[in-house]
């Protein structure tokens, strides 16, 4: 049987694999490949603290850079733990329910069009979603065999998902309260009980280490509120503008169409987990695991409600596939009469029509408006400016990319007319930075001539906009004198005029 799921295995990473070597990186990976690049552990360590996550990955993308430099290369941190989370996620749904739920909890994860989007960047959920499958893997071994070996590996697992998001405090909470009722509803050897209670301590810790050493000046930041009240709205609970029970619906809604990447099908989805709940109550012997699927969702759910993370439609939730899939391959497996063999043959029939019709999340751009070869054409048209520019206008957005690709990592600040306007120096460019993170490319252009007579030196002739379009994207390239757009890539000159 492991042959089958690891030609499953093998195809979904081949997905992830392409699909990572199809396009430069986004403003939100290089912002992720910043800490990495410096020198050091120690450094690694203190340039990570800006964001709200564990320094694990920061330091495997550390050492990764001695090696390669490619955007594939790097992704690989992400196609790697997406693909053999399916394997892993096989072994944990078979040990509970047989086979032909392990085959298609595997199809699930290996295909599901947004867990393939996810895992083809350099983020951490991927990486977080696989350790957390692997935690409930051995924990469910630990306490069906009586093991310490699985209950130290649960462990591990457990706390490097910790050391890679710290928000997975909440999914870390509920399989604790899971394990809790395990252990109180069956008599259990004292050292297997005192290691649970002693990782349960280390997570305890790490969290507590976490909070006390930058979460807390995260708390309240304009970052924190620009997405509770602006582009993950959604997916936090507004008490003032909404009624709870239409948040649940809309953001439960919002997650099953997010982790199965089609409207139509995310909504059956609802229904076919609930069934998959029900078959698991009503067969004997694997009742309280139930728990471990709930749970984590419900935690997720009730941060949301209390404004401390986002529950529904966003890659912010990509972990909850580990709980979503088994509930929804158990009830499929039993529709299929629990053969193996009808799994795969329904499996091979329909995955591929599932990647055709997977639709993109709305915080995700396609590959064909952010194409290589359109960086390396805005790239090449930027150093191939006649007179050439020696300042570069930017927002946040634009320049993440403008640091990675043209100062390769290497932007430092040196002052500024105002806390909104800030000046960096970038090779022999200087750059304009407006701290906003999208900013229209016409207002950019708005900004010089008000930054000017408040430092009237600080910025000559010619000045170009290096800036990412939300508004007009195109597959190709259109070039001109004084202007050149490469998909989403706005490269325009605003000093002196066109």
């Amino acid at each position: 049987m492991d042959w089958f799921v690891w030609a499953i295995v093998l195809a979904g990473f081949w997905l992830r694999f392409h699909l990572a070597g199809e396009s430069y990186l986004n403003s939100d990976e290089t912002q992720i490949m910043t800490p990495p690049f410096e020198h050091g552990l120690v450094a690694v360590y203190k340039a990570g603290l800006v964001f709200p996550y564990g320094p694990f990955n920061n330091f495997l993308l550390y050492f990764m850079t001695f090696f390669g430099g490619s955007e594939q290369y790097f992704r690989m941190i992400a196609v790697v733990p997406g693909a053999l989370m399916a394997f892993v996620g096989y072994r944990w749904a078979a040990y509970l329910f047989g086979p032909a739920t392990g085959v298609a909890t595997a199809c699930i994860l290996s295909f599901s069009p947004s867990m393939v989007n996810i895992s083809a960047e350099v983020r951490h959920y991927m990486m977080h979603t696989f350790l957390l499958v692997c935690a409930m893997y051995c924990l469910e071994r630990a306490f069906g065999e009586q093991s310490l070996k699985w209950m130290r590996l649960f462990g591990a697992s457990l706390l490097l998902a910790l050391l890679t998001m710290y928000m997975s405090i909440w999914a870390t909470a509920a399989i604790g309260v899971y394990a809790l009722l395990r252990i109180l509803h069956r008599e259990l050897p004292r050292r297997l009980v005192l290691e649970w209670l002693m990782i349960q301590m280390a997570a305890l810790l790490i969290c507590a280490a976490a909070y006390a050493t930058h979460l807390y000046k995260l708390r309240g930041s304009g970052a924190e509120a620009f997405a509770r009240d602006g582009w993950l709205r959604g997916s936090y609970y507004h008490p003032e503008s909404q009624h709870l029970s239409n948040f649940l619906i809309t953001s439960i809604k919002a997650l099953f169409v997010y982790l199965f990447g089609n409207s139509p099908l995310g909504i059956w989805m609802i229904y076919v987990f609930a069934a998959g709940i029900v078959l698991i109550l009503w067969a004997r012997g694997r009742r309280l695991s139930v728990l471990s699927f709930v749970l984590p969702v419900m935690a997720t759910c009730a941060a949301a409600i209390l404004g401390l993370y986002p529950f529904g439609g966003s890659r912010h939730d990509a972990f909850l596939i580990a709980f979503v899939a088994v509930p929804v391959a158990v009830a499929i497996s039993f529709v299929a009469g629990r053969k193996v063999i009808v799994v795969l043959l329904a499996a091979m029939i329909l995955a591929p029509y599932w990647q055709s019709a997977g639709q993109m999340n709305y915080l995700e751009v396609e590959p064909k408006f952010r194409k290589l070869e359109q960086m390396s054409s805005a790239l090449h048209y930027l150093a191939n400016i006649t007179p050439r520019p020696k300042v570069l206008l930017v927002d946040e957005e634009g320049a993440e990319l403008v640091k990675y690709y043209v100062c390769h990592a290497k932007m430092e600040e040196v002052g500024g007319p105002t806390p909104d306007l800030r000046i960096y120096s970038c090779g022999d460019y200087k750059v304009l930075l407006v701290k906003q993170w999208s900013v229209d490319a016409s207002i950019l252009a708005g900004v010089l001539e008000g930054a000017r007579p408040m430092a009237p030196n600080e910025f000559p002739d010619p000045v170009w906009v290096f800036s990412v379009s939300d508004r007009t994207r195109i597959t190709g390239n259109k070039v001109g004198e004084n202007a050149g757009q490469f998909g989403r890539l706005l490269v325009t000159r605003v000093s002196p005029p066109n």
